[in-house]
């Protein structure tokens, strides 16, 4: 497991969900324990707090510590970082 209580973390985009959903509206990713839920398509995009860890998965502040989340079902935080980066230099706020 990547985190830790008391991390930050960032639910993947609303675009990643419906790109990878299935027929019922859930994400199922194979090695992983528990699936993205169709029901959880409404925290895309937001940030949460690591509340808790229960049964190798983690229960965040947004929903009341309903679903379990996985590694899979947040954003690497590099790859936003590089993401903002490149819209800054699209955007030419930066200069390389």
């Amino acid at each position: 497991m990547k985190y830790k209580i008391g991390d930050t973390v960032y639910i993947k985009s609303l675009d990643w969900y419906n790109d990878n959903k299935n027929y019922g509206g859930d994400v199922y990713v194979k090695s992983y324990n528990f699936f993205f839920d169709k029901h959880m398509q409404h925290f895309c995009g937001k940030s949460a707090i690591i509340k808790d860890i229960d049964r190798d998965a983690y229960k965040i502040n947004l929903d009341d510590r309903i679903f379990f989340w996985e590694d899979y079902m947040f954003e690497d935080i590099k790859e936003i970082r590089k993401k903002k980066i490149k819209k800054l230099y699209e955007s030419k706020l930066i200069k390389f």
